[in-house]
């Protein structure tokens, strides 16, 4: 048998893979990442096409094979980026009668192979391959294996039918077929259901334990007997507890449930996103160290300082180094993780600013029940659904009116789940007990269990208490709590809604708040309708403008009363400039369908409809709405109709 030479992506030929594995969605690409504890060792990490990671444990993140390939394809001919450059691809096992066997390093440096290797290969149908490395052997075949999991006498043998991905490189061997036997006798496997190297169980080292998932711990076991008894870890320990869940529940989400419900409970949080990027890079990690359910058990029995052991052990390899070459550091540079594709990332600052009534505060509502619900925001732009915070620090009873109109039209009239609002104004940087101090909020958080992906501040200048936005000191400050408090304790995003100065041409406040921001946008009204303009982007180009227009629909209150109120769609850009905003529009959308043109409503039954505080009514709605002929004021109390703006004639262009 000839040694062939290192796998190459580009050698891959489809039509030697059986069609009984291409016709399934069950394929991912993978990357090739070093491994710091095993020196010239890579770890696989499963990805997407669209370039972020994919999971065993998830069926959404996997691809159809055409897809991978044609990805393969696509970057021999393209100069893509290192993100979306992948190594190669692999068949994920889901549990429905494939089997994958793993053997590892059974071809010799001359070609030679091992004769238990070809023991098996001769024994077993199937499709057979080398591995990437060339050292190795995949066989994937279709039967129930008497075992699964990693066996070791004379070679090393690793069987899998659920939650693995096994690597594909066409670079077949003698006997592989393309069409797999059903229901192939796998008993030959039997015979290393005993054998394990006396190397993989130490007395010194717990972590030396290489044994099957222990069926008496459930997860509801182990979640009170033995992470109820761990402390927070730092990342190399804490990463520990994740193999040993991920090893004992073969990857499965209840068990990541835990683990991130454990790690929830320590300082060092940042969020889900966190904890599911690193279990789900645990995926088909290998090796005779490998954590298992007999750590954590050792530890709770022996009551060992299970920091100084874990530190002892993994010191040599895990210690992030004060310097390191650019060529390593280029390494750990990952895809940008977008909590909104394109337009917002997760883990950022981000500010929405705006004159007062330019439509900033709908704007913010309407992307935070995108985020909440896991609807694409203006049905264009994908979110990353999850649990949303609004700090909503002046028209509370606005927003909520504001709510049930999304729900009314984008939402089915169903109530939205995973979206919360504060009673009161959140102070950052208050003092730490008081009721309102953002570390009130992070305990509240802390206790129901919520996983803010983002959390909305309207508006900010409500939030500062004693401190100035237009000095540097204070605003520095400001934002380094926000992020030891919020951002980096949760892994959220942070969005600030402000107010623009004077000339509506620019945010308020020190120069430091926009060198703080990862992403701003302008929120403005221009030709009837209003415009997002993202003027700083650090991911990417800045975004062009999108427009939205409003609809009206009714709501129905807790005390059985009806009001209208709008929600925002997505809109083509209007010709001429009426400089309305967006709560003026409303008002005139309002009367328009309550009383049409000529009518007249009292001022005060036209302000609840809206749900307008009477503060400013008269001079940033009816005065602008009269100087412009859209009302007559018709006495103290009344307003008459002229025009909606909604014709060429009365001076708005569709």
């Amino acid at each position: 048998m000839k040694q062939p030479d290192l796998f190459n992506p580009r050698l891959i030929e489809p039509q030697r893979i059986p069609s009984a594995l291409k016709e399934r969605d069950q394929w991912v690409l993978y990357k090739l990442l070093p491994t710091p504890e095993r020196a010239g060792k890579f770890r696989k990490i499963p990805m997407q096409p669209n370039g972020k990671p994919a999971s065993v444990a998830d069926p959404a993140t996997w691809s159809s094979f055409s897809a991978v390939v044609d990805h393969l394809d696509a970057q021999n001919n393209l100069n893509l980026s290192d993100a979306m450059r992948m190594d190669g691809i692999g068949y994920v096992f889901d549990g429905s009668g494939a089997c994958g066997i793993d053997l590892d390093n059974v071809v010799q440096a001359d070609g030679v192979l091992h004769p238990r290797a070809k023991e098996l290969l001769d024994s077993i149908p199937g499709y057979k391959e080398l591995s990437p490395s060339g050292r190795g052997i995949h066989i994937i075949t279709l039967g129930s294996p008497p075992w699964t999991g990693q066996r070791s006498a004379e070679i090393d043998v690793e069987v899998y039918t659920d939650k693995r991905f096994f690597t594909v490189t066409t670079q077949t061997l003698q006997g592989s077929s393309a069409n797999l036997e059903p229901s192939v006798d796998l008993s030959v496997l039997a015979s290393y259901a005993e054998h394990r190297s006396s190397d993989k169980v130490s007395s010194v080292d717990p972590f030396a334990n290489l044994k099957e998932p222990d069926p008496a711990w459930t997860l509801e076991r182990v979640r009170d007997e033995l992470l109820a008894k761990l402390p927070d870890y730092p990342y190399p320990e804490w990463r520990r507890v994740a193999c040993a869940l991920h090893h004992q529940f073969r990857g499965d989400l209840d068990a990541y449930e835990l683990f991130d419900a454990y790690s929830s409970r320590g300082d060092r949080y940042t969020g889900s996103s966190d904890t599911r990027k690193l279990w789900d890079q645990i995926d088909g990690t290998r090796g005779k160290n490998l954590v298992t359910i007999a750590t954590l058990v050792h530890i709770v029995k022996a009551k060992t300082d299970v920091s100084r052991i874990l530190e002892q052990s993994t010191q040599a390899s895990s210690a992030e180094p004060l310097l390191m070459s650019l060529k390593d550091a280029k390494r750990q540079i990952r895809s940008v993780d977008w909590l909104v594709d394109q337009v917002i990332k997760s883990e950022s600052l981000v500010m929405l600013a705006g004159a007062p009534g330019g439509g900033k505060s709908y704007c913010a509502l309407d992307l935070a029940l995108s985020i909440a619900t896991g609807k694409h925001w203006m049905g264009q732009y994908e979110t990353k659904q999850g649990d949303v915070i609004f700090v909503a620090c002046e028209g509370r009873d606005s927003m909520l009116r504001r709510t049930l109109a999304w729900e009314s039209l984008k939402n089915d009239g169903q109530d939205v789940d995973h979206a919360y609002i504060t009673r009161a104004e959140i102070v950052v940087g208050t003092e730490p007990d008081a009721e309102n101090s953002t570390e009130a909020l992070a305990r509240f958080i802390d206790e129901k269990g919520i996983k803010p992906r983002i959390i909305f501040m309207d508006t900010m200048n409500y939030t500062l208490g004693n401190r100035k936005e237009n000095d540097s000191n204070d605003m520095t400050a400001y934002f380094q709590t926000l992020a030891r408090n919020l951002i980096r304790r949760y892994g959220a995003t942070v969005a600030l809604v402000h107010h623009t100065n004077k000339d509506a041409v620019d945010i308020r406040g020190s120069t430091v708040i926009r060198g703080a921001l990862d992403f701003l946008a302008m929120v403005k009204q221009k030709d009837g309708q209003f415009v997002f303009q993202n003027v700083k982007h650090k991911d990417r180009e800045e975004l062009a403008p999108i427009y939205f227009e409003s609809r009206l629909t009714q709501i129905a209150l807790a005390d059985g009363k009806v009001e209208e109120n709008m929600a925002l769609f997505p809109a083509e850009k209007r010709i001429k400039d009426l400089a309305l905003t967006v709560g003026q529009r409303e008002l005139i959308d309002c009367m328009k369908q309550s009383v049409g043109i000529d009518g007249e409503i009292q001022k005060k039954t036209l302000r609840q409809r809206l749900g307008v505080e009477s503060g400013n009514w008269a001079r940033d709605y009816v005065k602008p709405l009269v100087d412009l002929g859209y009302l007559q004021e018709v006495d103290r109390i009344t307003l008459r109709l002229l025009k909606t703006g909604d014709t060429i004639d009365d001076d708005f262009n569709d």
